[in-house]
């Protein structure tokens, strides 16, 4: 399966724990399929340069928003 590539905007950070950050993204114009246990490569970029970048999973659904919540 191809890999697919969409840019997001951050909506909001909460801190979880002091080491642990929830993030959630926007997409506009797509909807997220949703399967427990899966997995998705973020890339942050700062000016259109990459800063970071890192595996992480779907915490939640994002029904019934475009947002995914990781």
């Amino acid at each position: 399966m191809p890999l697919e590539s969409l840019d997001t905007a951050l909506v909001s950070t909460h801190a979880v724990t002091p080491r642990v950050r929830q993030f959630l993204l926007r997409a506009d114009d797509h909807t997220f399929d949703f399967t427990p246990g899966q997995h998705v490569n973020v890339e942050f970029k700062d000016e259109g340069e990459p800063v970071g970048t890192g595996p992480t999973r779907p915490s939640a659904s994002p029904a019934p928003t475009p947002s995914p919540s990781l």
